[in-house]
C-alpha cells in the first residue's frame, strides 16, 4: 500500500495498492492522532478515558450525560460556553457613596465545570480567567426616599474604568440592571457598585450572571 501526504481532499493522504511498498500502518496511527480530536461519549466514558491518561490539550469531548461539549484546557475539562451566577449584597450603604458589591457564587445555578475566578475581598474585584465574558449586574438599592440610584460594572483597570451603568428614580420600580462586554487577560478583573443618594444607612441586594463566551 502506497501513500501520499496531503494530496486528498482537505489535505488527506491518498492510500493506493502500490505491491512495490509496504503498509504503513504506523502512518496511519499517526494521522488518526493529529485528525481525531473530537470524541462522544457519557461521563462515565469520558472519565475513563481521562483515567487512562488520553486526555490531551484541545481534545473535545461531546458529553451525552451533560448534553454540553467540553474542551481540554490544561489537566482539566471546561464547557465550551460556561456560566456562574453569583447574589450581590452590601450592608451598611449610606447615601452618596458608591459601595462595591459582595458576590457570593451560587453553585446550584452554574453550569460545571465553569471558568476559574478569585475574588479579593478587600476591593470586591472578581477576576476571571482569560475570556471573552458577557456580565449582567442586577441590583434593588435597598430603602430609598427621593433622587435617583444607579448599579454599575467597572474594570479594575483605571484606563478602562466604566463598563456599564443603569440607574433608577425612587418613583418607579427600584430594580436596576445593566449588562457589559468584558475582555479579561486574567489579572484585569470588574466591580459591581450600587449607589443611592437617600435612604440612610440601608443594605443593598442583587443578582450577578457571568458568562464565558470564549478562551482567549
Amino acid at each position: 500500500m502506497g501513500f501520499t501526504n496531503g494530496t486528498g481532499p482537505e489535505g488527506l493522504p491518498i492510500f493506493n495498492k502500490n505491491p512495490q511498498t509496504v503498509p504503513d500502518l504506523t502512518r496511519l496511527r499517526d494521522l488518526i492522532r493529529e485528525r481525531g480530536n473530537r470524541f462522544k461519549g457519557t461521563t462515565g466514558e469520558r472519565d475513563a478515558f481521562t483515567n487512562a491518561g488520553f486526555a490531551v490539550e484541545g481534545h473535545e469531548w461531546f458529553d451525552t450525560t451533560m448534553g454540553c461539549l467540553l474542551i481540554r484546557r490544561g489537566s482539566a475539562w471546561k464547557r465550551d460556553v460556561s456560566f456562574r451566577t453569583f447574589t450581590l449584597a452590601r450592608g451598611g450603604m449610606t447615601d452618596n457613596t458608591a459601595f462595591f458589591q459582595v458576590p457570593t457564587e451560587d453553585t446550584a445555578k452554574d453550569s460545571e465545570p465553569a471558568f476559574l475566578y478569585s475574588y479579593d475581598g478587600a476591593s470586591g474585584k472578581l477576576t476571571p480567567e482569560a475570556g471573552i465574558y458577557l456580565l449582567h449586574a442586577k441590583g434593588h438599592p435597598g430603602s430609598v426616599a427621593t433622587g435617583a440610584s444607579f448599579i454599575q460594572i467597572r474594570s479594575s483597570a483605571t484606563a478602562v474604568g466604566l463598563l456599564a451603568r443603569a440607574s433608577v428614580s425612587v418613583n418607579s420600580d427600584p430594580w436596576m440592571a445593566c449588562t457589559a462586554l468584558f475582555r479579561a487577560d486574567g489579572t484585569e478583573g470588574f466591580i459591581t457598585e450600587i449607589q443611592k443618594v437617600t435612604g440612610g444607612a440601608h443594605g443593598s441586594f442583587g443578582i450577578l450572571n457571568v458568562t464565558k463566551l470564549t478562551t482567549i
